[in-house]
């Protein structure tokens, strides 16, 4: 009698033990989770750290999030230091090629008054279309970006759209430097103001990058900028911590 209460037992927990066993094969078959911070400055868009982060959906595709924390006070209320610029938003990770290459579509929404134009921060300030991509190979490494940066809840007198975008192609000397070209855009598509679309800055130079235990990193560029008439200096300089949590 008692055989055959165990045996009634094993029969009841069968179904729930292969329902985990087949949990934990398809948690083995999912990529990795990521939760990173990157600390970034430049002398256009000032200081801005960012967080990346990710979770598997199978062994080749992530969901992604992402959230910048702007804080260069131009961008918001300058006066009283409210309503700075705000974004976040969610994507895709595209493991391809061995995991040689990962691509990652995302779409953000930015919450302030920058790409509006209103007269106080809002949330859904703008919407943000972007795509990134990185190329991990033995001797070469690349990494590139675009975005569009289009106004919401727009002042028909006071909106701006932007694209930016940027390509970081280098060689790899060995596990801790690489050195390579830094090319980046930052051009307006549209305003409320009549002004002239077109680039506002555009950076040409070269980089070099410190890495550590093969995830730390932390890249500096500095170069020339070559829009005659800008806004923005000559020179530009701009410098990326990269520095995972998980």
């Amino acid at each position: 009698m008692k055989t055959r209460s165990q045996l009634i037992c094993l029969l009841w927990l069968t179904p729930f033990l292969l329902f985990a066993q087949t949990e934990v094969e398809k948690e083995k078959e999912k990529a990795p989770s990521t939760f990173a911070l990157a600390i970034n400055q430049d002398n256009a868009f000032g200081f801005y750290p960012a967080i990346y982060g990710s979770f598997g959906l199978n062994k080749n595709t992530s969901l992604t999030f992402y959230s910048i924390f702007w804080t260069n006070p131009q961008y918001g209320t300058v006066e009283a230091g409210t309503d700075l610029w705000t974004e976040m938003g969610i994507g895709l990770g595209l493991s391809l090629w061995k995991d040689q290459i990962l691509l990652q579509p995302s779409i953000g929404f930015t919450h302030g008054r920058l790409l509006s134009g209103q007269p106080e921060g809002v949330a859904g300030d703008g919407i943000v279309p972007s795509l990134t991509g990185f190329y991990f190979g033995k001797r070469l490494e690349m990494e590139a970006f675009f975005s569009y940066y289009r106004s919401m809840q727009r002042s028909e007198l006071n909106y701006s759209n932007y694209i930016l975008y940027w390509a970081y192609p280098g060689v790899i000397i060995n596990e801790n430097i690489s050195l390579g070209l830094h090319y980046e855009s930052f051009d307006l598509t549209g305003s409320g103001f009549d002004a002239a679309t077109g680039p506002l800055y555009t950076w040409f130079g070269a980089y070099v990058k410190f890495t550590v235990h093969g995830k730390y990193s932390l890249r500096f560029s500095t170069g020339s900028n070559r829009v005659d008439e800008s806004a923005y200096a000559k020179d530009y300089y701009k410098i990326s911590a990269y520095i995972p949590l998980e």
